[in-house]
This record gives C-alpha cells, sequence and structure tokens, in this order.
C-alpha cells in the first residue's frame, strides 16, 4: 500500500511537471502593467529597430496599448518577436496588450504562423491581447502569399479566441488609448480607390500592400500618420501582382501630420509627391534594415523627405542611396506629455496645427491641387489609373476578343426571362462598367452595364431581359460605351422556346444548332470526356487545351487522362509548345539526337533534341535523356523556370520556405522560386513533395501559370 501511495505521488508530479513544461513560456520577470519604463501621462510611440520590417508599439497617457505590426525577416524564424516581446516587457512591464493592428498579411508585418512574428508573442512569449483589428480580406482580396493563407486560418480557428480579431472600419471608434488621445483609421481595404471582390485567381491581381490599413494618431495638436506598406504608385509589377495609387485617395483624409512614418519602407511604389507634400511633416521615420535585397529606402522617396523633414532610420539600408542628413538612430522613440511639444529620441519639436491652403474645399491643400480654384481639379494618380480594379473613367474598359457572348436565351417559355451571357477569355479579372448590350441595330433600347461591373478570369456574367430579342431570328451585340462600336455579336436564326445558342468550349466555336440543357451563367461542356466540370484542374486543363499546347491523350473519345504521369518526352513537347506557341514545330532531327537512348526514329526525337539545344536540359546523365521516366517535381521546377526565364536564369538563394525542401536539397531555389513567382503553392501542409511525380493534370496548371496562357 505504501508503495502504492508513492507511485501515485510520482505519478502526480511527473503530470504535473509535463504540464508545466507544455505551457507557454512568459517573457521573463513579466508583472503588472504600468511598471515598465512608460511615463504615465505620457503618450508614446515606439518604432522598434527589427531590421526589414515592423513593429511600433503605442502606449497612451493611461498606459492603454496597442501594437501595430509585429514582423519577421525570415518566414521560418521567430528572431524578430523575442525582440518585440523582451522590448515591450521592458516598455509596460507586463505582457498584455489591449490592441493590435494588422496593417496587411505580408511576412515583414505579421510573421508566419507556426514560427514567429504575433503567432510567437501569443502562442510562445504569453502575451494576451483584448482586440485585433484586420482587415476585410473576405470581401478585398487581392495577392495571395502562404503568409495570409496560414494566418487566415489561424484568425478563424485556433487564433480567435487569443487575438479576437474584428475587421477594421474606418473613424476613431474602434481603439481607446485614453483620453485626449485619438486613433482614426482612414485606409484600409484599398480605401475605396479598389473595387470590392475576390482577385487572387488573377494573373496580376491587386497588391497585398494596396489594402494597408492606415490610421492618424493624435494627441492635442500632435499627429502621427501610420499605414503599413499603402502604395502610392499604378504599377504592373513583375512578381504576379499590380501596385495601385492609394495614397492619392488617403491624402485628404490625412491631412497635415508632425510626424510621418513612411509608408512601405520607402520604397519607389510609395510616398508620392502628392502624400508626402498633403502631409508635409516635420519629421519622418523609415523602418529599414541593413543591406536588403529591395534597396529600400530608395533615392527619389529620400529626397522627397528630406526636403520637407528630419528623417529618422532604423538602420541604414540601401547604401547606394544617398540618406544626406538623416538621421541612423536603431529604435525611435517619440514621446509627448501635452500634445504641444514631443520628443524623438530625446530632440525636442514643436507640434502645430498650421493653416494650409485649399480654397476649392476638395480636401487637397494647394502645394498638391494642380487648380485649387476647381473642386473637381485634383491631382492625377501616380502612373496612372488602373483600369481593371479602379473605377477610372466613363469608358468600356473592354477591348475586342477578351470578353465574348457565350450564350444566349432568347425565347423562354411562359413566365421566364431572356438572357445573354458573356464570357471572359483571359486570365485577368475585366471590368466591363460602361460597356452596351443591345440587340440588332433599330431594335430594343440599348443596355448600358453599370460601372465596376466584373467577369473574373475565365467566368461569367449574364443579363436578363424581358421581350427583347426576337424569337425568329435577331443579334446579340456586345458595344463599346458609343453603343455603336462592336466587340462581339451573334446573328440566331429562330429559335424554340427554352433552348439556347451557345459557344463550345467556353469561348469557342458557336455550336450548329441550339442546346435543351442551357448552362446559365456556368460552363457549356468540358473539353474531355474524363475531365469533368467538377474536377479540380479542368479550368487549366481546358486552357490548356484552347492554347492549342495539348490535344489530350485519347481521340475518340476526346480524352486528357489528368491522373497519368508526365514522362520527359512529353514534357520536351510541352514547354516548346508553351515557349514557342501551339503552331511551332522543330526542326527534323536528322541522323542523332545527341542522347544514347533517343534514337532518331523515336516519336519525340525532334522535341527532345530541340530542348537540348535551347539548353533548357542536358539530359538525365550519362548522355542519355531518359525519355519514359516520369518528371518529379523538384525537375519540374528546373524546366519551367529555365523556360520562363531563360537558360542563363539563376535563382536566388534558398531559405527553406517548404517543410520537405531543406536548405542544401539539390532544387532548393529553383522550387522557392517557383513558388515566388506565384506558380505553385506546393502540395499541401507547407510541403512541395519534390521527389513525387507530376501528373497530367499537374501539368495543366504548371504551364498555364507559367506561360501566363489564357
Amino acid at each position: 500500500m505504501k508503495n502504492t501511495k508513492l507511485t501515485l505521488v510520482i505519478r502526480f508530479f511527473s503530470i504535473a511537471i509535463l504540464i508545466f513544461v507544455s505551457m507557454p513560456s512568459p517573457v521573463a520577470g513579466a508583472g503588472a502593467c504600468g511598471t515598465g519604463t512608460w511615463t504615465p501621462g505620457n503618450l508614446e510611440i515606439h518604432h522598434i529597430n527589427i531590421g526589414q520590417g515592423d513593429a511600433t508599439l503605442i502606449v497612451g497617457p493611461g498606459g492603454k496599448s496597442l501594437l501595430f505590426d509585429a514582423g519577421e525577416s525570415n518566414w521560418n524564424s521567430s528572431a524578430k518577436a523575442q525582440i518585440i516581446a523582451s522590448y515591450m516587457e521592458t516598455v509596460l512591464g507586463c505582457t498584455s496588450l489591449d490592441y493590435v493592428v494588422i496593417s496587411h498579411f505580408h511576412l515583414d508585418h505579421i510573421g508566419y504562423v507556426g514560427y514567429g512574428g504575433l503567432w510567437y508573442l501569443v502562442e510562445k512569449q504569453g502575451f494576451s491581447v483584448g482586440t485585433t483589428l484586420v482587415r476585410d480580406y473576405n470581401s478585398y482580396l487581392g495577392d495571395v502569399s502562404g503568409t495570409f493563407t496560414n494566418w487566415k486560418g489561424y484568425l478563424e480557428g485556433a487564433g480567435n479566441a487569443r487575438l479576437n480579431p474584428v475587421t477594421a472600419v474606418d473613424g476613431a471608434g474602434q481603439v481607446d488609448l485614453g483620453s485626449g488621445v485619438t486613433f482614426n483609421i482612414v485606409a484600409h481595404d484599398g480605401n475605396g480607390a479598389i473595387i470590392a471582390g475576390r482577385f487572387n485567381g488573377d494573373a496580376s491581381p491587386p497588391s497585398e500592400n494596396d489594402y494597408s490599413i492606415g490610421a492618424v494618431l493624435s494627441y492635442g495638436a500632435f499627429d502621427e500618420w501610420i499605414g503599413g506598406d499603402l502604395d502610392g504608385q499604378y504599377e504592373i509589377g513583375g512578381f504576379g501582382y499590380t501596385y495601385h495609387d492609394i495614397e492619392l485617395s488617403a491624402a485628404p483624409e490625412v491631412g497635415d501630420v508632425d510626424v510621418y512614418k513612411v509608408n512601405h519602407h520607402a520604397s519607389t511604389h510609395s510616398s508620392s509627391n502628392t502624400f508626402v507634400n498633403q502631409l508635409d511633416p516635420e519629421v519622418s521615420i523609415v523602418t529599414v534594415g541593413d543591406n536588403n535585397p529591395y534597396g529600400h529606402p530608395t533615392q527619389p522617396v529620400m529626397d522627397r523627405l528630406l526636403a520637407t523633414s528630419t528623417v529618422y532610420m532604423t538602420e541604414r539600408g540601401n547604401t547606394s542611396t544617398n540618406i544626406g542628413s538623416a538621421i541612423v538612430a536603431g529604435n525611435i522613440v517619440i514621446k509627448t506629455s501635452d500634445g504641444a511639444t514631443y520628443t524623438v529620441n530625446g530632440t525636442p519639436y514643436a507640434a502645430t496645427e498650421p493653416v494650409r491652403t485649399d480654397v476649392d474645399g476638395d480636401g487637397y491643400f494647394a502645394e498638391v491641387d494642380i487648380d485649387d480654384n476647381d473642386p473637381d481639379s485634383i491631382p492625377a494618380p501616380n502612373g496612372g489609373c488602373g483600369p481593371v480594379y479602379q473605377t477610372c473613367s466613363v469608358y468600356c474598359q473592354a477591348t475586342a476578343g477578351q470578353v465574348l457572348i457565350n450564350e444566349i436565351l432568347p425565347a423562354p417559355s411562359s413566365g421566364g426571362s431572356e438572357w445573354v451571357e458573356l464570357y471572359n477569355t483571359t486570365n485577368s479579372t475585366i471590368n466591363i462598367g460602361y460597356c452596351y448590350i443591345d440587340d440588332i441595330a433599330g431594335g430594343s433600347a440599348a443596355y448600358q452595364i453599370p460601372p465596376a461591373t466584373l467577369i473574373p478570369s475565365h467566368g461569367f456574367w449574364t443579363l436578363d431581359r424581358t421581350n427583347y430579342f426576337n424569337n425568329t431570328g435577331d443579334e446579340a451585340r456586345f458595344l463599346k460605351e458609343n453603343a455603336s462600336t462592336i466587340l462581339d455579336l451573334y446573328a440566331f436564326g429562330n429559335t424554340g422556346q427554352d433552348l439556347s445558342w451557345y459557344r463550345l468550349p467556353d469561348g469557342g466555336t458557336w455550336a450548329a444548332s441550339p442546346t435543351a440543357s442551357p448552362t446559365k451563367g456556368a460552363r457549356n461542356a468540358p473539353a474531355f470526356a474524363d475531365v469533368p466540370l467538377t474536377y479540380w484542374a479542368e479550368s487549366y486543363i481546358e486552357r490548356l487545351y484552347n492554347a492549342g499546347v495539348t490535344g489530350g491523350c485519347l481521340s475518340n473519345p476526346l480524352s486528357y487522362c489528368p491522373e497519368n504521369q508526365v514522362t520527359r518526352a512529353q514534357m520536351a513537347v510541352f514547354l516548346l509548345k508553351g515557349i514557342h506557341g501551339s503552331s511551332f514545330a522543330p526542326p527534323d532531327v536528322g541522323i542523332s539526337t545527341g542522347f544514347a537512348d533517343v534514337p532518331a526514329s523515336y516519336w519525340a526525337a525532334p522535341w527532345i533534341k530541340q530542348l537540348a539545344a535551347e539548353g533548357i536540359t542536358g539530359g538525365c546523365g550519362d548522355g542519355k535523356y531518359c525519355p519514359d521516366s516520369p518528371v518529379t517535381r523538384a525537375q519540374m521546377a528546373v524546366f519551367l523556370l529555365k523556360s520562363k526565364n531563360g537558360v542563363v536564369f539563376t535563382p536566388p538563394a534558398a531559405i527553406g520556405n517548404f517543410y520537405d525542401v531543406p536548405v542544401g536539397y539539390w532544387a532548393d531555389k529553383w522550387i522557392e522560386e517557383l513558388a515566388r513567382e506565384g506558380i505553385t503553392g506546393g502540395c499541401g501542409g507547407g510541403n512541395y513533395c519534390p521527389d513525387a511525380p507530376v501528373t497530367r493534370a499537374q501539368m495543366a496548371v504548371f504551364l498555364v501559370k507559367t506561360f501566363n496562357l489564357p
């Protein structure tokens, strides 16, 4: 009995130790809030130096706290979170935050779930959070990364109870930092400059930066702007996304400030002339890392900032940029006790509320307004206006061939609606606002499509009408904004009830007769008998077929064999057609292919020889090509990137983005570059499956994304 009791005691303490060890590790020495270095009565803003990333701690006069971003330099690291945690505990005296703001979902602003950033602060360092403000990523979604995907899952799952996320809205009602302090959110989700929608499947969707949350922090006469990576330029980037000038719409809402926390680390895509001169700061703060690969800060932005303000930098950044009188300061701390004066790392400044001229009342000061006597004359967007995701004009943005009439039901049975369906043939969302749909000239009145009407990539839009088309024959027309310039038309004959005229496949040739099985707003039919419309890669396989890159694996019935493995011989054909187009045919093979295992009579001999001649392959070793061997996902990464970027292309060094592709794996940098360019997201669970063979379905996705096939 005595031994039994002793065993139970030992088991009890063993379990207790295990529970204790498995608990999150709080910051050492965490105590009561208000016992840190923060001075009661002060508004303090701590721009924490974490190199190429952002983390700002704000403490109100009564001790309420807000953390704006918590970035990391590497996806699989918690190094910056540990710096942030220690710093905040020193200032606050505790591990409790009243508010967190996630400006946007990029690694250098929020870290990676499972490793660092904000996740590490709450899961490993024991920080508690009252409310977390996030942007409305369900209604506004552009470029998507693994960082975003993992954060979305965490916020909607295990992290929901820890972070208590709410969607950010305009105004000062969501954050209370104490008496006299306002945190006024003026920008989020594109700030009205970006049309609502989920564009993550497009070829060049809006940048995640476009959606950054931005706010003006005020106390008395003191004002500071802080806005993540908000963009200030329209440019179709080379990384699979598009920047837009969001600063233009935010500028009149921000007005004059004392301190400008510089957008996007002083990149060329931010801090436009309009924005900087509208804010006219006395102090600018650049959070930047030494020797960063992005060239931050850029020279034009530094020149702009130095012309109006004293510039503080957390680190030196790009050494080729002349930073002039800028002060490299490490952590940058702003303090004010009265809102009339403030200090930056101890240097005193006076907070001001200058009288600025805005004669026409359009919100833009005379310094940036090209005609301050005309409220309709405002600054132009930097780089122009993006016609796809912004409403830029009263003009139809579609061009001939982009959007086609795809299906028409002209004669419904009693009580039904006539309809016409449009189809987007491209791999990007198309704005068809202000375009017209009409029947034959002189018939029913033309219908103008409402502004900001979007058709997603390879998607549909339908118009329902009553008594619009003639059952005995008519013409459906898709027109420009003048209601006369024809973008597409289809003339049909006498039509029975509930029959539709249709293209097959979508965007293809019109069928010779109407069908009794209309597919309003949906695919008309799959191209291949073994690839149903519900198959996960159906749209990519059909795009590959429409582009002429594949004719399938069987002709009767037409089949694609989506689960079959791709051989190295088949790959040669796929790649060369992707590079040169569907009509490409390689030269005759001659007497030799150059590979011992590929005789001149082999079915793909000319293709294999040409692939080697273009430098994309050197074979599989020992003078062989291994034509019938399956292609692995690792091999495919190299083939695709050389085909896309040229044979002399070499990716940057790997950092270990996939769990199953360690740094040092033979194709590590090629695989990470393939992900960086948006061609793959891996095989699931943070893995890439490098040694798995590529299926024909996977190949369709790879090829469509690599060669941007419509």
